[in-house]
């Protein structure tokens, strides 16, 4: 016996509320997008989720959501990494007077992504004999390590939310508040 290949080419009507329900997560919501009468509505979405094509579509889709989500996280990680490791020293080079000068020209393309502006600024100047003076200047900044230190660390689950500080120290405080009461009952009922 041969098995049958559950994927088939849906209808489009089978395949709008697929993807609906992908987007909404709802059946009937979804069944009604997909053009289904409200009334059948959640009916007709229960029976195409039963559906061995609609349940291969949607396996495939989210599948592929789950890729893409995995994929993206990755880059955010990788793109935080750059801003919270970026060192100053990569994109300066020190002259013979002692004085930093800016040079990208080592920098590769991921520290690069540590800078948020560039400018440079060119003065001729003349002097009273005539002779030109031509001063190049040049400054970047880069964008915040700190916060990018502190949004890799959230990530990575490494710093407490101060919500849960803020939800021990009322906590504390009630059971500290309950002892006190309860220590004055006990003092009332003695006598």
């Amino acid at each position: 016996m041969t098995s049958k290949s559950t994927r088939v080419i849906l209808n489009p009507k089978h395949k709008a509320f697929a993807d609906q329900y992908l987007i909404l997560g709802q059946i009937s919501a979804a069944a009604r997008k997909a053009g289904y009468p409200t009334k059948s509505a959640h009916v007709a979405g229960n029976r195409l989720l039963k559906r061995p094509d609609v349940q291969a579509y949607l396996a495939d889709r989210t599948a592929a959501l789950s890729e893409q989500t995995d994929d993206m996280q990755g880059r955010v990680v990788k793109e935080m990494e750059a801003l919270a490791f970026a060192n100053i020293k990569d994109f300066i080079r020190v002259d013979e007077d002692g004085l930093p000068q800016v040079d990208f020209s080592t920098a590769t393309e991921e520290q690069l992504r540590a800078i948020s502006n560039v400018a440079s600024k060119t003065t001729t100047r003349r002097d009273k004999d005539g002779g030109v003076t031509v001063e190049v200047s040049s400054r970047f900044a880069m964008a915040d390590k700190y916060r990018g230190l502190e949004l890799l660390g959230r990530t990575m689950g490494m710093f407490k939310d101060g919500e849960s500080r803020v939800v021990i120290d009322v906590a504390d405080r009630l059971l500290h508040a309950r002892r006190r009461l309860s220590a004055m009952g006990g003092e009332d009922g003695a006598s």
